[in-house]
């Protein structure tokens, strides 16, 4: 049996995203001249959503979420780390109709905290599950079994952002108070 833990932990989302950051800004002096690069993004939400059709029929079909491989856990990585990439060159055209979309308050908010959610969602949402049992195609069940955790560990998400790693960024920046 494959070894399914990822190294670096997933850590190269983070990588393409510094690599992106890094040649957009040294783009800038070109960037007014490459606004039809924000197409890609369009790829990049097309092409994630194709991912989670590809996903849903994937594990109706194959059943591959209980029985993963070594592919199957590359490939679940890989296609919505694309999708994710490409959804990036909306900052080439920030007035384009995605890069309003993605700039929803919102949205905005929810990047905000999503480190927060990321740390405390995993561990939360997998006793849920565990303790919960199996929805057996209840709908009821399904939305306790994922909704009710998901809502809970964005609140508490917010929460520790508010109290605790906001102070932490505003004293960096040199400021006190709330977040401007």
């Amino acid at each position: 049996m494959w070894n399914l833990t990822r190294f670096p932990c997933e850590l190269d989302y983070f990588a393409w995203g510094i690599a992106f950051a890094g040649v957009f800004v040294l783009l800038a002096p070109a960037r007014e001249h490459l606004r039809a690069l924000s197409l890609f993004g369009y790829v990049g939400l097309l092409f994630m959503a194709v991912t989670l059709l590809f996903w849903g029929y994937w594990g109706a079909r194959f059943g591959i979420r209980a029985q993963p491989t070594r592919w199957s856990v590359e490939i679940s990585h890989f296609l919505p780390a694309v999708a994710s990439l490409l959804m990036l060159f909306f900052t080439f055209d920030p007035a384009c109709r995605g890069a309003r979309w993605l700039s929803f308050r919102w949205l905005r908010f929810t990047g905000m905290v999503s480190y927060e959610w990321f740390l405390f969602h995993g561990p939360i949402v997998g006793w849920f599950h565990s303790a919960t049992g199996a929805t057996h195609g209840s709908v009821m069940a399904y939305a306790w079994r994922t909704i009710v955790p998901l809502v809970i560990t964005f609140g508490f998400s917010v929460i520790v952002y508010r109290w605790f790693s906001l102070p932490i960024l505003n004293r960096i920046r040199g400021r006190s108070g709330p977040a401007q």
